[in-house]
């Protein structure tokens, strides 16, 4: 196989620590409109499938109208949380920084634009990619690898001198299915998820380095 050129990176969950976060702001909105909401619940729709919140919901008898309403209140209460807290992983700003002069890097999400422009508003991690695609960009998003497969074809390279970087189930799916070699770095919020699919598991970012240098055979 060929040696890695470039490696594209999902955000969340792996560069911004904000898996969790959603998760928590998705709960308590849902439980103040009465519905029940788990790890497990977040895990599958989001995690998994990423069939969403809307989908979670309707499965919940829930209204057209009540699921506008809550996204609208989960959106104030998210921007809020991250507009107060700093979720960005800082470990992942010095791989990049690391990388940045020997592969081309690239920023791979189904989030949109204004979600994860204010998880990085205080670091300058964003302007170390070579290409970002995200939800705004690419409608067709993971575990379908459209996403990963636009990114190869705007850095002009092939799925075999690739490494996805990534965090969940349908991130795995989505870069083995772009034909990419994957790396899975492990977090709270995908405890006791199936990640057997990736080919690499690690328990920290900043333990990258050893599974490029392990392909590359350095």
């Amino acid at each position: 196989m060929s040696v890695i050129t470039t490696i594209l990176f999902d955000n969340d969950g792996v560069l911004v620590d904000t898996e969790m976060g959603l998760f928590e702001s998705n709960r308590e909105i849902l439980r103040q409109m009465g519905v029940d909401y788990e790890l497990k619940d977040y895990q599958h729709h989001q995690l998994e499938t990423n069939k969403g919140s809307s989908w979670f919901m309707k499965q919940n008898q829930c209204s057209k109208k009540e699921i506008e309403v809550f996204k609208q209140r989960r959106n104030r209460l998210w921007q809020k949380r991250m507009k107060k807290q700093d979720f960005i992983i800082s470990e992942g700003l010095s791989v990049l920084e690391s990388l940045q002069d020997s592969y081309r890097l690239g920023l791979v999400t189904s989030n949109s634009k204004e979600f994860y422009e204010i998880a990085h508003r205080n670091s300058d991690m964003l302007e170390l990619f070579d290409v970002v695609i995200d939800r705004d960009i690419c409608r067709v998003i993971k575990p379908d690898p459209a996403a990963y497969l636009m990114a190869m074809n705007r850095l002009g390279v092939v799925s075999d001198e690739c490494l996805v970087v990534e965090d969940s189930p349908r991130g795995i799916a989505a870069g083995n299915a772009a034909g990419c070699r994957v790396v899975v770095v492990k977090n709270k919020s995908m405890e006791g998820l199936d990640i057997s699919m990736a080919d690499f598991v690690i328990d920290e970012i900043c333990q990258l380095s050893l599974v490029i240098d392990e392909i590359n055979g350095q």
